[in-house]
């Protein structure tokens, strides 16, 4: 199976310089995509390990033939030049260097496969985590999508809330989506081209982000677009109208991320990748109680899943969609990211808003005694006897010790609170 023609996003040298015509017409680097391709599948793969060996190539100043020809001589030992480019580059993760190394292994091995070498004595340094992403909060998550009709919220429900990877978003058609066979969920069904397992499976996305799919395709068909099963589920904004790329995906996470202020980076990457909605995906599967067997599924782990106790479940556990779906459905309002799943924090806040329309005639400084005790309290229903006693001026808190005296100033008991406490109010005047 050849590989496809590198086009305008193709292999960039480390030094951002794009490779040399000859480099790119060299039989030997044609090769050597060809079989990153047969081995992945993989457009991107033959990007990346194309753009790590050209950097390679670079550094050495051969060009891939150049370089093959000096290795069968003896004159270039291929292990002794890693060493000297990493040395060079010190910046470099070993996590990193292992994958540039990865490519020069793969080239050598394809073109001189009868040559042996000793990469052991590359000084790639022990592996260490130099960068953490994490989950979205659900609270980050409505700050992102809070603008009705963006193509980018509907991205960030999408991804949140069927684990798929960008890339497997860029790739899907409608003809791997069933919006219509259940009245909640929609059924999607990733195949095996666009799994890096290469194997098909099946996931969900839940009723909210269903309905805003549903708006996203109802609005392309009345600006002319002929919907079919070909088509791509997300396309450009821009003509001509085509699927979207996985960079744009990519690029239109970010920009909500920073929009929101929530663009820190650990080191050079964000805290909030667009890998972050299928940790977010993940945990909330974890924390709604599904299965690990059924969440590892609907993340599209296979060969032992990401973790060997369920190995034996990758060989034989064969669920049926159903099953799945009662698993995935046990973590619908987990999963949910709008308003209509409401947090603690959201209801605080939309109390607040109407205190402060209704309450327009309220001295500041009661407003903000209010402000102070939704804030303070856990939930809402512990600050609403508060919030009732400040709103209503004939009625007050007392210590439930003093409660005698005022009820013989024709005041009457009205709710019990923490702390010994007691609202009351005034019923007459004495």
């Amino acid at each position: 199976m050849p590989s496809p023609p590198l086009d305008d996003a193709g292999p960039k040298l480390i030094s951002g310089k794009r490779d040399s015509t000859s480099e790119m017409q060299s039989e030997a680097l044609a090769k050597f995509r060809d079989m990153v391709y047969r081995i992945g599948e993989s457009k991107e793969s033959v990007h990346i390990y194309a753009r790590n060996f050209s950097g390679f190539c670079r550094f050495m100043g051969m060009g891939p033939d150049e370089l093959l020809e000096a290795v069968r001589s003896g004159s270039v030992r291929p292990e002794e030049a890693a060493n000297d480019w990493f040395r060079s580059a010190k910046h470099l993760a070993p996590g990193t260097r292992r994958t540039y190394l990865a490519a020069v292994k793969k080239f050598l091995e394809v073109c001189l496969p009868d040559m042996e070498f000793r990469w052991k004595r590359v000084e790639l340094g022990k592996k260490r985590v130099v960068e953490l992403d994490r989950a979205p909060t659900k609270e980050e998550l409505m700050q992102m999508t809070d603008r009705p009709g963006a193509k980018g919220a509907l991205i960030a429900k999408l991804l949140t809330s069927s684990g798929v990877r960008i890339g497997t978003l860029a790739g899907l058609r409608l003809k791997h989506l069933d919006l219509d066979h259940y009245p909640d969920v929609a059924v999607v069904r990733v195949p095996s081209e666009l799994n890096k397992s290469r194997i098909p499976y099946t996931t969900f996305i839940t009723p909210q982000a269903k309905r805003s799919l549903k708006a996203y395709l109802s609005t392309r068909e009345k600006n002319g677009e002929r919907l079919g099963p070909e088509s791509p589920v997300l396309i450009r904004s821009t003509r001509p109208l085509g699927p979207v790329s996985s960079k744009t995906i990519g690029r239109a996470w970010d920009r909500m991320v920073d929009r929101v202020g929530l663009g820190q980076k650990s080191r050079r990457h964000r805290l909030l990748r667009p890998h972050s909605a299928r940790k977010y995906f993940a945990t909330a599967l974890t924390r709604a109680g599904v299965s690990p067997s059924a969440r590892e599924r609907m993340l599209g782990h296979f060969g032992g899943f990401s973790d060997p106790n369920l190995a034996l479940d990758s060989a034989y556990y064969r669920p049926i969609e159903e099953e799945l779906l009662a698993e995935y459905r046990k973590a619908i309002q987990t999963l949910s990211i709008s308003e209509e799943v409401q947090t603690e924090s959201f209801a605080k806040k939309q109390i607040m808003n109407v205190v402060e329309i209704y309450g327009k005639d309220l001295p500041p400084e009661k407003l903000r005694e209010m402000k102070n005790i939704l804030t303070k309290s856990k939930t809402v229903e512990d600050a609403i006897p508060e919030l009732r006693r400040l709103m209503t001026p004939n009625m007050k808190t007392v210590r439930e010790s003093e409660i005698d005296e005022w009820l013989a100033q024709g005041w009457e008991p009205v709710e019990r609170l923490s702390g010994r406490r007691i609202v009351i109010r005034k019923t007459s005047v004495i």
